[in-house]
């Protein structure tokens, strides 16, 4: 046999063609992906949670359900983590079919992978433009309002002012006579909550007069308007008198904390 001839043999017999991947680079490449899909899954959160707080609830409100200043799923983040996880999915498994010995098989799987991500990724797109839609048309149907100032305000001047805006009261404690002023409120003022939706304010009474009171008595005096005590010196006997030295003093309108300080001796 001619050497030409020869050599040409060898080098046909020594080239094998590459079908598929080897086991070892196989499990590599898919472990890699792996990884791949889980850290971008870590960064999607951490970004999220970074840039707009907690991804598991924000704040929202029911319209017209009395829901203002209530908590709703973060739809936006698990529509996130499902697209990641869809897309994810289709690339492990383009990975995996890599350990295939058929290339005709191999090429019909990659082009429905790709053609599966573009359906996720457009369903992502897709369902956060209905999100927002849906948004835009209770946003239309509930319009929203100021929230008013309701803080050192009776209760019956918050009724009154309320009335107007329109939105409804919750008081706390529901049993507040209309004297009893506003010490807190929720939302907050100057806030947008849709028409229809309850305010949540706690109300109290004027500070009473603690002077000679004991310590059991000044509790119950101060329970009895929706204030509790602070005794000076705090472990104050319950059988202690209170002194003149209270804050704030007789007759003034209730502190926002609610607390009353009182010297007992």
């Amino acid at each position: 046999m001619p050497a030409e001839a020869h050599n040409v043999g060898m080098t046909a017999a020594q080239v094998t063609p590459v079908t598929h991947l080897a086991p070892g680079a196989a499990s590599l490449t898919l472990w890699l992906t792996v990884g791949f899909v889980l850290l971008g899954g870590v960064v999607a959160a951490f970004g999220r949670s970074l840039l707009e707080g907690s991804f598991k609830s924000r704040p929202g409100s029911v319209p017209g359900n009395g829901g203002a200043g209530r908590t709703t799923p973060d739809r936006t983040f698990m529509r996130s983590w499902l697209a990641l996880a869809l897309v994810g999915g289709l690339l492990i498994f383009a990975a995996v079919s890599f350990q295939l010995d058929d290339t005709a098989l191999r090429s019909s799987l990659l082009g429905g992978v790709i053609a599966s991500a573009g359906a996720a990724t457009a369903f992502y797109f897709a369902s956060k433009s209905s999100d927002q839609a849906r948004q835009d048309i209770l946003n239309a149907s509930f319009p929203t309002v100021t929230v008013p100032s309701l803080i050192g305000k009776t209760k019956a001047e918050v009724n009154a002012t309320l009335a107007g805006a329109p939105l409804y009261l919750d008081a706390l404690p529901s049993t507040a006579p209309d004297t009893w002023t506003a010490i807190t409120q929720d939302p907050q003022p100057n806030q947008q909550t849709p028409t229809g939706s309850r305010v949540h304010a706690t109300f109290a009474g004027n500070v009473p007069d603690m002077k000679d009171l004991t310590r059991t008595a000044a509790e119950a005096a101060l329970s009895t308007v929706n204030l509790v005590l602070t005794p000076t010196p705090t472990n104050a006997a319950p059988s202690s008198t209170a002194q003149a030295d209270q804050t704030p003093a007789a007759g003034s309108p209730p502190p926002l904390d609610r607390t009353v300080k009182v010297t007992f001796q």
